[in-house]
């Protein structure tokens, strides 16, 4: 295989993997996390790491996130409930790579991010709407 193609495939892996969290997020947690997982393996391989550390100096927005998990393993370290304070921070764990993963992709195109929110969006409404029938019929 060319480099062409084989990045090609890895974007087309990619945005499936983002469509599959999308899907997966309001129905099973696990699911949801397996997927993540293949949305940053792929992040990874989209585009050389020196390509990743330039974008990122470039872009100081993406830090963000990863500022606001820092902040919260500092909260655990103050918190009275360690157990809840790891639970959340194991919870949040992609606050820190997925903005740097994500964001720092040179071939990562915006239409697909935005492919994926709409999918994550509608799906949501749709789980939405699905649980307040079912509450409604039983």
């Amino acid at each position: 295989m060319t480099k062409d193609k084989l990045i090609s495939l890895n974007l087309v892996l990619l945005e499936y993997s983002l469509y599959g969290f999308a899907i997966a997020y309001p129905y099973s947690v696990k699911l949801a996390n397996a997927s993540m997982i293949g949305i940053w393996f792929f992040a990874l391989l989209s585009s050389p790491f020196p390509s990743k550390i330039k974008r990122l100096k470039e872009n100081n927005g993406l830090l963000l996130l990863p500022l606001y998990f820092l902040l919260i393993c500092i909260g655990v370290l103050y918190s009275k409930n360690v157990p809840y304070g790891l639970t959340n921070m194991e919870r949040l764990l992609s606050f820190l790579f997925t903005p740097l993963l994500l964001g720092t992709g040179e071939n990562i195109s915006r239409r697909i991010l935005k492919r994926a929110g709409w999918v994550l969006t509608l799906n949501t409404v749709f789980a939405a709407f699905y649980c307040m029938f079912q509450n409604v019929l039983y």
